[in-house]
Protein backbone atom coordinates (compact mmCIF):
# COMPACT_ATOMS: atom_id res chain seq x y z
CA UNK A 1 0.00 0.00 0.00
CA UNK A 2 1.08 3.06 -1.17
CA UNK A 3 0.58 6.59 0.40
CA UNK A 4 0.41 9.83 -1.55
CA UNK A 5 3.40 11.97 -1.20
CA UNK A 6 1.32 14.89 -0.09
CA UNK A 7 -0.30 13.06 2.66
CA UNK A 8 3.18 12.02 4.87
CA UNK A 9 4.96 15.27 3.91
CA UNK A 10 6.86 16.49 7.23
CA UNK A 11 6.70 13.19 8.37
CA UNK A 12 10.56 12.51 8.37
CA UNK A 13 10.98 16.43 9.69
CA UNK A 14 8.88 14.73 12.93
CA UNK A 15 10.43 11.65 13.03
CA UNK A 16 13.97 13.54 13.37
CA UNK A 17 12.75 15.74 15.66
CA UNK A 18 11.75 13.17 18.37
CA UNK A 19 14.99 11.26 17.47
CA UNK A 20 17.34 14.61 18.46
CA UNK A 21 15.50 15.37 21.42
CA UNK A 22 15.33 11.28 22.41
CA UNK A 23 19.59 11.86 21.87
CA UNK A 24 19.74 15.02 23.87
CA UNK A 25 18.02 13.74 27.18
CA UNK A 26 19.91 10.98 26.70
CA UNK A 27 23.11 12.88 26.55
CA UNK A 28 22.02 15.25 28.95
CA UNK A 29 21.44 12.68 31.19
CA UNK A 30 24.36 10.68 30.94
CA UNK A 31 26.63 13.83 31.88
CA UNK A 32 24.42 14.51 34.89
CA UNK A 33 25.76 11.49 36.44
CA UNK A 34 29.11 11.73 35.60
CA UNK A 35 29.08 15.09 37.47
CA UNK A 36 27.71 13.77 40.37
CA UNK A 37 29.97 10.76 40.69
CA UNK A 38 32.82 13.24 40.22
CA UNK A 39 31.36 15.83 42.81
CA UNK A 40 31.07 12.28 45.17
CA UNK A 41 34.86 10.91 44.53
CA UNK A 42 36.22 14.14 45.32
CA UNK A 43 34.09 14.39 48.87
CA UNK A 44 35.26 11.14 49.64
CA UNK A 45 38.71 11.89 48.93
CA UNK A 46 38.62 14.98 51.38
CA UNK A 47 37.02 12.57 53.81
CA UNK A 48 39.80 10.56 53.76
CA UNK A 49 42.00 13.39 53.94
CA UNK A 50 40.69 14.61 56.83
CA UNK A 51 40.50 11.01 58.31
CA UNK A 52 43.98 10.52 58.00
CA UNK A 53 45.05 13.61 59.79
CA UNK A 54 43.30 13.45 62.24
CA UNK A 55 44.47 10.16 63.10
CA UNK A 56 48.10 11.36 62.59
CA UNK A 57 47.84 14.07 65.16
CA UNK A 58 46.24 11.56 67.73
CA UNK A 59 49.10 9.37 67.11
CA UNK A 60 51.14 12.24 67.41
CA UNK A 61 49.78 13.34 71.22
CA UNK A 62 49.79 9.52 72.07
CA UNK A 63 53.39 9.17 71.04
CA UNK A 64 54.22 12.56 73.42
CA UNK A 65 51.97 10.87 76.10
CA UNK A 66 53.48 7.54 76.05
CA UNK A 67 57.32 8.44 75.23
CA UNK A 68 57.55 11.27 77.55
CA UNK A 69 54.66 11.43 79.86
CA UNK A 70 53.80 15.40 78.81
CA UNK A 71 49.81 14.94 79.40
CA UNK A 72 49.85 13.18 83.03
CA UNK A 73 50.50 16.29 84.86
CA UNK A 74 47.91 19.20 85.35
CA UNK A 75 49.68 21.78 83.09
CA UNK A 76 50.45 20.17 79.45
CA UNK A 77 53.38 21.41 77.99
CA UNK A 78 52.67 24.38 75.44
CA UNK A 79 54.28 23.06 72.36
CA UNK A 80 54.88 19.42 71.13
CA UNK A 81 56.64 18.91 67.54
CA UNK A 82 54.99 16.32 65.68
CA UNK A 83 56.75 15.57 61.75
CA UNK A 84 58.38 18.52 62.04
CA UNK A 85 55.78 21.09 62.55
CA UNK A 86 55.59 22.87 66.07
CA UNK A 87 51.68 22.30 67.22
CA UNK A 88 50.00 24.59 70.11
CA UNK A 89 48.55 22.86 72.87
CA UNK A 90 45.18 23.66 74.70
CA UNK A 91 42.86 22.63 77.15
CA UNK A 92 39.43 22.31 77.10
CA UNK A 93 37.80 23.09 80.77
CA UNK A 94 35.70 19.83 81.90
Amino acid sequence: MKFPKEKSRGFTLLLSALIASLSLALGLAIVTIARKSVILSSIGRDSQFAFYAADTGAECALYWDIRHELFSTSSPPEQITCDGQTVNVTTQAQ
